[in-house]
């Protein structure tokens, strides 16, 4: 299952509340629905994973978060951050997340891996990676522009 939409890429195999890869683009200016903290341009990515954290920790529908690494990271040559937690939906459904993101200009960019830990985080992982190598972030042409 794939949804496009202009500033994002849902993907899934089995259903989104099991387990999905997003690709999300957003300007930094975007408020977050949970937290009152902003990510700045000129941010460090360690800035920016704590932003992230306070979001999700903010987040009324996730219990129990527990992060179990945070670190720089490279996406597509530039710096980054890649956190790694566990949480508990409110249906008691235990998740396991994969985020990476990077701040370049005026627009923060997000890949992320969820999925129930019990029997699809390790089922899709392998697809997660692939996506994460392959994601680039090119410039849109300007209309007219040979090319």
């Amino acid at each position: 299952m794939r949804l496009k939409a202009n500033k994002h890429l849902l993907m899934s195999r089995d259903g989104p509340f099991l387990q999905y890869i997003l690709v999300q683009q957003r300007p930094i200016n975007r408020p977050f629905k949970h937290t009152k903290k902003k990510i700045q341009r000129g941010m460090l990515p360690q800035e920016a994973a704590g932003v992230i954290l306070d979001e999700m920790s903010s987040d009324r529908a996730v219990f129990n978060l527990s992060v179990i690494g945070n670190s720089p990271a490279t996406v597509d040559g530039h710096e980054g951050f890649r956190i790694v937690f566990t949480y508990r939906s409110s249906e008691g459904l235990e998740f396991k997340t994969i985020y990476y993101g990077l701040i370049i200009g005026e627009t923060f960019y997000s890949i992320r891996y969820n999925a129930a830990e019990r029997h699809y985080f390790q089922k899709e992982l392998e697809t997660f990676q692939q996506v994460l190598a392959s994601f680039a972030i090119t410039e849109a042409k300007v209309a007219g522009e040979a090319g």
